[in-house]
């Protein structure tokens, strides 16, 4: 396999594999979260990218109206956290190895976590956060999408914790 990036579902996984194995892993990604949280503790998550329609505002460019509209998307990595007081909070990850976001992608994050609030299908959070994981030249490629979500963690910074990140970084860097 050599050469060959990993699949963006097979980094998902293991990113959430570090979610539930590593406290030192999970300490560290909060920290990047930038929530003030103290004592909190990964309780649930998945990677299996929950799939959902959540309704999203959007302002015509053209009237200034704001038009609400139901657009169906997913999240790629859902992780839950419990804090010392019994509340809930969560990070939406987007995952992006190179490929462009979609249409309103970011945008439908922040909705789509809104959304789902308090849904016990969905871990039951009370706040969130969004977080784009990927390479800094992907940031720095689409920089307008990507400060749409909360938080950014490259790649390069996540690598030591999650080999296959490491993998991924290589076979794009090579392909370059």
């Amino acid at each position: 396999m050599k050469g060959k990036t990993p699949s963006e579902k097979a980094i998902d996984e293991a990113i959430e594999e570090q979610f539930k194995s590593s406290p030192a892993f999970v300490a560290w990604f909060l920290e990047r979260t930038k929530i003030k949280v103290r004592g909190a503790k990964y309780r649930w998550s998945r990677s299996n990218h929950p799939w959902g329609k959540a309704p999203l505002i959007q302002t015509d460019p053209k009237t200034g109206l704001h038009e609400k509209a139901n657009r169906e998307g997913e999240t790629d990595i859902l992780v839950v956290f419990e804090c010392v007081d019994g509340s809930r909070f969560a990070v939406h990850i987007e995952n992006k190895v190179a490929s462009p976001f979609t249409d309103l992608q970011p945008e439908m994050y922040a909705a789509r976590a809104a959304h789902w609030i308090g849904s016990s299908k969905h871990g039951n959070y009370t706040k969130f956060k969004t977080a784009l994981v990927a390479p800094v030249s992907f940031y720095e490629r689409w920089e307008q999408d990507a400060r749409k979500f909360d938080v950014f963690v490259p790649y390069e910074e996540l690598a030591p914790y999650v080999p296959l990140v490491g993998e991924a970084l290589s076979s794009s860097r090579a392909a370059e």
